[in-house]
């Protein structure tokens, strides 16, 4: 029996998770795991900034193989000690939505900003 192909996430999947991580972080009593668009560091990175407590990125294993996992490891370490931090813990929730003053305004400019990253369709 043949097996269908499995949709595996992209990057550009990550702007909604990252504003609902942003705004769920403080304001529910659980862990939370990103798990939509994680390619490389700079997307584990960013679920960090606004919260997550683990970053999953299976597409991205299954795209470039179990070693992708020492890659994005080093550029996690490699980003931390560039911008000065210690550890993983010291930059969660950095930029959470408790950070945010208008709450509002940040998922408006998340829509436009989806929006105009979108790529538009081929011309036939």
């Amino acid at each position: 029996m043949a097996c269908a192909a499995l949709p595996l996430s992209a990057a550009a999947e990550l702007p909604l998770s990252v504003v609902w991580m942003a705004l769920l972080s403080r304001r529910v009593g659980c862990s939370l795991a990103a798990s939509r668009g994680v390619e490389i560091h700079v997307e584990v990175v960013k679920y960090l900034l606004v919260g997550a407590d683990v970053v999953m990125t299976a597409s991205a294993l299954l795209r470039n193989g179990v070693q992708h996992v020492g890659t994005m490891r080093e550029g996690l370490e490699r980003w931390l000690g560039e911008n000065g931090f210690a550890s993983v813990e010291a930059i969660r929730g950095l930029k959470d939505a408790t950070h945010v003053e208008h709450v509002d305004a940040l998922i408006r400019a998340q829509y436009v900003s989806a929006l105009t990253d979108y790529p538009s369709a081929p011309v036939r």
